[in-house]
């Protein structure tokens, strides 16, 4: 909705059958989470006022307990959040 050049994110268990798959040994692996404002997020694609609208909705109807979106969405200082999840895996053949 924010950014359709963006379809799908790996998933760490996709990326390590990647690496075996073309036979790296994995040397290093390393997970971390970052805090993300939804409204700087939604900015940095200049992301539509009706879909911004409509992300929004989603994530607080989320922080209330309806459906999920899959960001975990949480209020900090005011505002809405979710934890970027990031991973850094390196390889050697």
């Amino acid at each position: 909705m924010r950014d359709p050049s963006h379809v799908k994110n790996l998933s760490k268990q996709e990326f390590t059958h990647l690496f075996q798959k073309h036979r790296y040994t994995i040397t290093k692996e390393v997970s971390t989470t970052i805090p993300v404002s939804l409204k700087a997020w939604l900015a940095l694609t200049d992301t539509p006022e009706d879909a911004r609208k409509e992300i929004i909705s989603l994530m607080e109807e989320d922080i209330r307990g309806g459906k999920p979106t899959g960001f975990v969405p949480y209020v900090k200082d005011n505002e809405v959040y979710f934890d970027q999840r990031w991973l850094l895996m390196i390889g050697i053949k």
